[in-house]
């Protein structure tokens, strides 16, 4: 019936064209505090939850899809449909993912702003990170490492998981896939496998990461294959 009025900008020509005086602005508020209380109490039309759940797999990650799952009672459907809802709350968990690896490379961003040396820059970013997600200093560590490969690096993965279409346990199998992959390499090796990585397996992805890493520089895989070798000498010294 009513348009949501937003308020707090009494000067907003889009929202107060009409307002001649302090009265008037005040009335307007009266007026948006019913139009919010009867909002907040109209009741709910009773969805039908099999429907929700046989639309879900329709639905992108995001606001919509997360208000669906919230309201649909996994158990008041068929085992198929449960499956349905599983898989919808595996893409939002993915989407959400991904928002706060965004958010973690935002900080590294901001801390080399604050700092001129790298290493205050990864110490403060850590730091940040750890104190707001209760993390051990080496957890902080490894999370921020992932945040910026899927930023700088690869993202294409990120987007990947952004959209739902891989989980963090396959974003993980390939960032960790390509870690010893100049940029232009990694990104090409990504870019070939990321179309078939929401059907493989973690390991079938590392497996074909290795692959594709022979084929786009079999200079470096060599030097892996080498450096490998010798580290099990040290080891069989030892």
């Amino acid at each position: 019936m009513f348009d949501t009025i937003h308020l707090g900008e009494p000067t907003d020509p889009d929202h107060l064209d009409d307002v001649e005086s302090f009265e008037d602005y005040e009335a307007f508020e009266r007026l948006a505090d019913i139009i919010q209380l009867t909002q907040q109490t109209a009741p709910v039309v009773p969805r039908d939850p099999k429907r929700d759940a046989r639309e879900l797999d329709a639905v992108p990650p995001g606001v919509p899809l997360a208000i669906m799952v919230d309201q649909l009672d996994v158990d008041a459907v068929t085992g198929h449909e449960q499956v349905a809802v599983l898989r919808a709350q595996q893409r939002q968990a993915s989407h959400h993912q991904a928002q706060v690896y965004r958010a973690m490379a935002a900080i590294a961003a901001t801390m080399e702003d604050e700092f001129d040396d790298e290493a205050s820059q990864d110490h403060a970013a850590t730091a940040e990170i750890r104190a707001a997600l209760r993390l051990t200093r080496r957890g902080a560590d490894t999370e921020l490492h992932m945040a910026l490969e899927l930023v700088q690096r690869v993202p294409a993965v990120l987007d990947a998981l952004d959209a739902g279409v891989i989980d963090n346990r396959r974003a993980r199998a390939i960032v960790h896939g390509v870690t010893h992959l100049a940029d232009d390499t990694a990104q090409q090796v990504t870019d070939a496998i990321i179309d078939d990585a929401p059907r493989l397996t973690t390991g079938q992805l590392a497996a074909r990461l290795r692959k594709l890493a022979i084929t786009v520089d079999p200079h470096q895989a060599e030097k892996r294959y080498r450096h490998a070798v010798e580290q099990r000498a040290i080891r069989t010294q030892a």
